[in-house]
């Protein structure tokens, strides 16, 4: 295992407002009328396109540089971790594992 690195999460305001303009720009099919509804409709869709295109990412960047992260080469991976301390000396370790991609939130 290679040396830690400090990361902070940060995205260029570009790529925001590019992310932005391609939702804004999105062209959601309606249902369709032959079939039963199934997965995601499509008005829960555009509810949630419009929660992306106003979701305040500084905020939530602020909220995740909060936890003292880092970086690390693993063999042949790139891995990214949270590492906290508990208070306690005593303190067992813990590992929180998740399914979802590339965070720890």
């Amino acid at each position: 295992m290679s040396d830690l690195r400090p990361f902070e999460v940060h995205v260029p305001d570009e790529v925001l407002d590019d992310l932005r303009g391609r939702l804004a720009r999105s062209r959601i099919l309606d249902d369709s009328p032959r079939r039963p509804a199934s997965g995601m409709t499509a008005a829960y869709l555009r509810e949630l396109v419009a929660e992306w295109i106003d979701w305040d990412w500084r905020t939530r960047e602020r909220w995740l540089n909060r936890h003292p992260q880092f970086t690390a080469e693993v063999g042949d991976a790139s891995v990214h971790f949270v590492h906290l301390r508990s208070a306690r000396a005593d303190a067992p370790a813990l590992l929180v594992l998740h399914g979802c991609p590339h965070t720890f939130a």
